[in-house]
Formats: C-alpha cells, sequence, structure tokens
C-alpha cells in the first residue's frame, strides 16, 4: 500500500497565491497593445512619440480596407448611447448631395488605382 504525504500549506506548497489583482491588465496584453500602437504609428509615417502617423496609417487602412476598419470602429464605439429622460438625445442630419457625391467618387478612384498598383 502506497505512503500519502500531506501537502504543506502555504503559497508554493500546493497552495496557489493571490493572482493579479483585479482590474491590472495583463502585462504581455499591455506590451502587445503598446507595440502595435507603435509599429502603426511609424508605418503611418510619424515618430515613435507622436500620434500623427497613427492616425495617417488608420485613415489608409480606411480606405484599403474598410471592412477591418469598420470592425476596429465598432469596437471602439460605445454600445448604448443614453442621456436624460428630461432631456432626451435628439438628432438632426444634414447633408450636401454634391459633396457627398464627390467624397464617394474620390473613394472610388483611389479604390481603382491601388487595385491596379
Amino acid at each position: 500500500m502506497a505512503k500519502t504525504e500531506k501537502i504543506k500549506e502555504g503559497v508554493g506548497k500546493g497552495t496557489p497565491g493571490p493572482g493579479r489583482p483585479k482590474g491590472l491588465p495583463n502585462k504581455n496584453t499591455t506590451l502587445l497593445k503598446d507595440a502595435a500602437l507603435r509599429a502603426a504609428t511609424l508605418a503611418g509615417g510619424g515618430d515613435v512619440d507622436g500620434r500623427e502617423g497613427l492616425v495617417e496609417y488608420l485613415k489608409d487602412q480606411a480606405i484599403k480596407n474598410p471592412g477591418p476598419f469598420l470592425a476596429l470602429l465598432g469596437k471602439l464605439l460605445p454600445l448604448q448611447v443614453s442621456g436624460d429622460p428630461d432631456n432626451p438625445i435628439r438628432h438632426k442630419i444634414e447633408h450636401d448631395a454634391e459633396r457627398f457625391t464627390s467624397a464617394i467618387a474620390s473613394l472610388a478612384t483611389r479604390a481603382r488605382e491601388d487595385k491596379g498598383a
């Protein structure tokens, strides 16, 4: 018959430690996000400390890869907008048909140029 040993109590002796405090992000996730932002900033022509390169990179991705860009945008936007019940949110949509048509034509031209390149 096998002899069983009693496990000693205490952290590191069969008992897990307290773990990472609630709300504290994983270090690897933080490092990965930081690296991705820096890479996108540099790819957009900016320096590591500036954000303009990141904006340029995201503008480029919005044109070249609208599907994934819109998926990213959907994750960044809030899921629900709420306001004061006594003063409800009101919105008014105005559009300039000529400006809209011009913008769509410009995007179509860019897309054709990118396909041909």
